[in-house]
């Protein structure tokens, strides 16, 4: 599950208005996709993994988000051919050139396209893949996070993995 200090961040780098088509590739637990739906817009997830539509599915019940629409999936194949406003990739298992390609694509002119990382040579893999395509303005962010553990009567701060924010815009 994406933090939600990473959620945070995601979001501010989407730059939601509330009344985008957003699409979210490789939904896993619905965090991202519920904080896009939650602030309005239509979204569309998708997810390869069965367990990760179960999921996504109880979390939208549960958070009472119905602006969704839920796609069992591996991207590109599954990504539905219609223009999007914002794409998020959170995870894809798949070819980043080949799907950063699609996701281009479909973008409206000035749409923006945020991609978070763990590891260093996706990071690469997909800011490559964002300036073959054409993707303009492309940022990198690095977040690190720690969060408090008490230890006897003492809190030390534990850190979370880093995660690396990747944005680009589609300019006309």
């Amino acid at each position: 599950m994406t933090k939600s200090e990473v959620r945070a961040l995601t979001l501010s780098k989407l730059e939601l208005t509330g009344s985008e088509k957003i699409l979210d590739i490789g939904g896993g637990t619905g965090s991202v996709t519920i904080e896009c739906g939650i602030f309005g817009g239509k979204v569309t997830t998708i997810e390869k993994k069965s367990e990760g539509i179960d999921l996504i599915k109880r979390n939208l019940d549960r958070f009472q988000v119905d602006n969704v629409r839920v796609i069992h999936g591996k991207a590109p194949e599954s990504i539905p051919d219609e223009t999007f406003d914002r794409v998020f990739i959170g995870g894809s298992g798949g070819d980043p050139l080949i799907i950063i390609q699609k996701v281009y694509d479909l973008l409206e002119i000035d749409g923006v396209l945020v991609a978070n990382t763990v590891t260093v040579d996706n990071s690469y893999r997909i800011k490559k893949s964002m300036m073959e395509v054409g993707f303009k303005d492309i940022e990198l962010v690095q977040i690190q996070v720690s969060r408090s553990k008490q230890v006897g009567d003492i809190h030390m701060l534990m850190a979370e993995n880093p995660i690396t924010i990747i944005r680009g815009r589609k300019l006309g």
